[in-house]
């Protein structure tokens, strides 16, 4: 249902009064199959897909040879990884 795509919604009554409406309110349910009897969209805020949990993952390929080093800088980053897998290959 097109309702639910609001994030939130401004519009203006009758009055000239400008009201901002979250998604869920009975505002904008009502702005939604009312054909503008409530009032007049200005402005409408979409959520064109649903939230989602997104894995974002960077790969650092490094010689063990300065692997203390590198551990550090990876740790002093700004953004730390949530996980730090060190391994092998043979």
């Amino acid at each position: 249902m097109q309702c639910d795509w609001f994030v939130d919604v401004t519009w203006v009554d009758a009055r000239g009064d400008v009201h901002t409406s979250p998604r869920g309110s009975d505002e904008a349910a009502a702005l939604c199959g009312g054909i503008g009897l409530l009032g007049a969209l200005t402005e409408i805020t979409l959520q064109l897909t649903e939230h989602s949990n997104t894995l974002f993952s960077t790969k650092y390929i490094r010689d063990d040879a300065n692997l203390a080093t590198d551990v550090e800088e990876i740790l002093k980053a700004s953004s730390l990884p949530a996980e730090l897998h060190l391994h092998s290959q043979f």
